[in-house]
C-alpha cells in the first residue's frame, strides 16, 4: 500500500490547515505567488478607481462653478443672488486654487458688478464671495487692489444700508489681511474702519450715543474688522498707542448694544495682550477704573435688558 497519503491536522482555535506530506514545494510557491499577484492587482485597481472617482468629482465641481458663474450674469436679481451664493458654498466645500486662479478675473468682475449695482442681499453675498475668492488664491493681492477703492467707498457711505456696509467692512478687512501688503496700507484701512465705529465713542461732556440696532451692528462689525488688522501690527506699535486707544474704546463699554460691548472688551483685551508682550511692566492709565467697569458689566443683572441680551452676555 502506498505510504504517501494526505493527512489533515486540525489546528486548535481556527480552521483546519491542510498539511501535504512530500508535496512539491515549487507548486506551493507558485500558488502563493499567484495569490499575492491577485491581491496586488486588486489594490492597484482600487487605487485607480479612487483616483478616477476623485478626478470625476473635481470635474463635476468645476462644471457646477462655471454654471453658477454663467448664471450670476442673468437679469434676475434673485437669480444672481442664488448663483453667487452657490459659488460661495462651493468655495467653502473645496479648496481648488489652480481652477479658481483661472476664473479669478471673471469672478472678481462679478463681485464688483454686484457690489456696484446690487441691493440688499446681493451686496452681502458679493462681499462674502470676495473674501472667499481671496482665500482660494495663493496670492490675493490683485483681488484686493481691484476691489479696495469700491469697498472703502461703500463702508464710508452713510446713505447705504448698514447691513450691507457691515458685510463690506468684514470683507475689506479680510482682503487687506490676506493681500494688503505694506503696513501703511493696513493702517489706512484701520483708519477707515475706525471712522465708522468712532461714532459710538463717548466722552464725559457728550451724551451717550443712541443708534438703531442695525447701526450698532455695523459699528460692531467695523470694530471686529479693525481688531483683525490690529494683529498685523508689531507689539511695539500697539504698546505706544495702548493708552490713547483704550481710553477711546472704554466709551463703547457703555453702549446699550451687548454685541458692541463684547467686541469692545475683546479689542481692549487684545491691545493689552500686545502691550504686555512688549513690556511686562506696562501700566495702563486708569486700569483700576477699567477693571471695575468690566466687573460690573460681567455681573450686570439689569432687568430692563432683554432675555436675548442676557443670554449673549453670559456666553
Amino acid at each position: 500500500m502506498a505510504k504517501n497519503k494526505k493527512k489533515y491536522n486540525p489546528k486548535p482555535g481556527g480552521g483546519a490547515k491542510a498539511v501535504v506530506e512530500n508535496s512539491d514545494s515549487d507548486d506551493e510557491g507558485s500558488v502563493l505567488n499567484d495569490g499575492a499577484s491577485v491581491v496586488s492587482e486588486a489594490s492597484t485597481v482600487q487605487g485607480e478607481s479612487e483616483e478616477v472617482d476623485e478626478t470625476s468629482q473635481l470635474e463635476q465641481f468645476e462644471g457646477k462653478v462655471k454654471d453658477a458663474i454663467e448664471l450670476a450674469t442673468q437679469k434676475s436679481a434673485a437669480g444672481r443672488v442664488k448663483a453667487l451664493d452657490a459659488i460661495c458654498t462651493g468655495f467653502l466645500k473645496r479648496y481648488c486654487p489652480d481652477f479658481v486662479e483661472n476664473q479669478q478675473m471673471t469672478i472678481c468682475d462679478l463681485v464688483e458688478r454686484s457690489l456696484k449695482k446690487g441691493k440688499g442681499g446681493e451686496v452681502e453675498v458679493a462681499a462674502r464671495l470676495s473674501i472667499l475668492l481671496g482665500l482660494q488664491l495663493a496670492d490675493p493681492e490683485e483681488v484686493y487692489k481691484q476691489l479696495k477703492a469700491l469697498l472703502t467707498q461703500m463702508v464710508s457711505d452713510k446713505t447705504a444700508s448698514p447691513v450691507a456696509r457691515a458685510a463690506v467692512a468684514t470683507s475689506l478687512a479680510g482682503l487687506c489681511f490676506l493681500g494688503g501688503g505694506e503696513m501703511a496700507e493696513v493702517v489706512s484701512i484701520m483708519a477707515v474702519l475706525e471712522g465708522v465705529f468712532s461714532a459710538s465713542y463717548t466722552k464725559p461732556e457728550w451724551a451717550l450715543p443712541s443708534f438703531p440696532p442695525e447701526v450698532t451692528a455695523l459699528h460692531s462689525a467695523c470694530l471686529s474688522a479693525w481688531s483683525l488688522l490690529l494683529t498685523l501690527q508689531s507689539s511695539g506699535e500697539v504698546y505706544r498707542l495702548a493708552n490713547t486707544t483704550i481710553s477711546k474704546l472704554e466709551g463703547l463699554l457703555l453702549s446699550n448694544d451687548v454685541d458692541l460691548r463684547i467686541t469692545a472688551g475683546e479689542a481692549i483685551a487684545l491691545i493689552l495682550e500686545f502691550a504686555y508682550d512688549y513690556d511686562e511692566e506696562f501700566e495702563l492709565e486708569g486700569l483700576p477704573a477699567l477693571t471695575e467697569s468690566l466687573k460690573q458689566l460681567s455681573t450686570d443683572s439689569n432687568k430692563s435688558r432683554s432675555k436675548k441680551d442676557r443670554k449673549e452676555q453670559r456666553s
